[in-house]
């Protein structure tokens, strides 16, 4: 059932995408968490930055290509584990790993330009 739901939500997903714009609007949309973005700081320009750092991330991971931005949302958003995203992308686990590696470099590249 967990691997139906998430190939449904993989597809729903990619249609959205299809139909959007290549770029996310509201970035902070996508990082939102259950509890307030304040509690943690103290400094207004310490939140300042935490919100810039957020947009940057979020616009370099609409900057990757698909299959690298897939494997990223499924291990850092989803917490599935290579194997799990593997049975997802029809790959094999260590091409799972492959992918994240150069997603992550490819992410690096993009936020130290």
């Amino acid at each position: 059932m967990k691997f139906w739901l998430s190939k449904v939500l993989k597809n729903e997903y990619l249609n959205t995408l299809r139909h959007n714009a290549k770029f996310i609007d509201n970035p902070d949309e996508v990082f939102t968490t259950s509890k307030s973005k304040y509690n943690d700081y103290e400094n207004p320009i310490d939140i300042l930055i935490q919100n810039e750092n957020i947009k940057e991330i979020a616009n370099a991971i609409s900057l990757l290509p698909e299959k690298y931005k897939m494997v990223i949302m499924y291990n850092v958003y989803m917490q599935l584990d290579d194997t799990e995203i593997a049975e997802l992308l029809n790959t094999s686990e260590s091409n799972v790993r492959k992918i994240r590696h150069r997603a992550r470099k490819k992410l690096s590249e993009i936020l130290s330009k």
